[in-house]
């Protein structure tokens, strides 16, 4: 064979090649070569998903549909279930003798502006002891359990169960929706 062929072969080859891994853009659909790689104008391509982060945690929107003519309504981006599951994690690694700053202010923001203020009132050495004073414990549980969420409008109720070497206590999450954010508004001895 001369060169020439040996080139053609080569390129003939690599056509195959590509068209059965996508690599020329079409692959083999039904046979028929389909575009794998389209154009789409702008107004017929899927909502992009933008990652959000919520008291350090990063989470992923559901992509949501609507028609021009529809308002859309806001809803919390993270679930309340969720929201105290990440202040549990946080609020025992902002707890001696981890002290995590990170986990301090992470817990900090989850709470709504209202259990905020009274947080300063406190008046705590330090943001993860104010928060065991206000959630009434003097040290951070082995374990807990996240329970089943009830919601009402912008509030959700969330039980948990706390366990310590020596028994368990049951404590409420009160949520409120602040600006689209689940806030943990109250926490109370069940």
């Amino acid at each position: 064979m001369s060169s020439r062929a040996n080139v053609i072969m080569v390129i003939v080859l690599f056509l195959l090649f590509g068209i059965f891994t996508g690599v020329t853009g079409y692959y083999l659909g039904y046979n028929k070569l389909v575009p794998r790689f389209a154009l789409v104008p702008a107004s017929q391509q899927p909502a992009t998903q933008t990652p959000v982060r919520v008291g350090g945690a990063q989470a992923t929107p559901p992509a949501t549909t609507a028609t021009p003519s529809a308002t859309p309504i806001p809803t919390p981006q993270v679930d309340p279930k969720t929201t105290v599951d990440t202040f549990m994690k946080n609020f025992i690694a902002a707890a001696p003798p981890k002290n995590d700053k990170t986990a301090s202010q992470t817990v900090k923001n989850l709470l709504s502006q209202n259990e905020q203020q009274t947080l300063q009132s406190k008046n705590a050495s330090s943001v993860s002891s104010g928060i065991a004073k206000m959630v009434n414990v003097v040290s951070v549980p082995d374990s807990y359990t996240v329970g089943n969420t009830t919601m009402q409008d912008s509030t959700a109720i969330v039980p948990t169960t706390w366990s310590f070497l020596n028994g368990g206590v049951k404590k409420v999450f009160y949520l409120v929706d602040e600006n689209n954010v689940w806030k943990i508004d109250a926490i109370q001895d069940q």
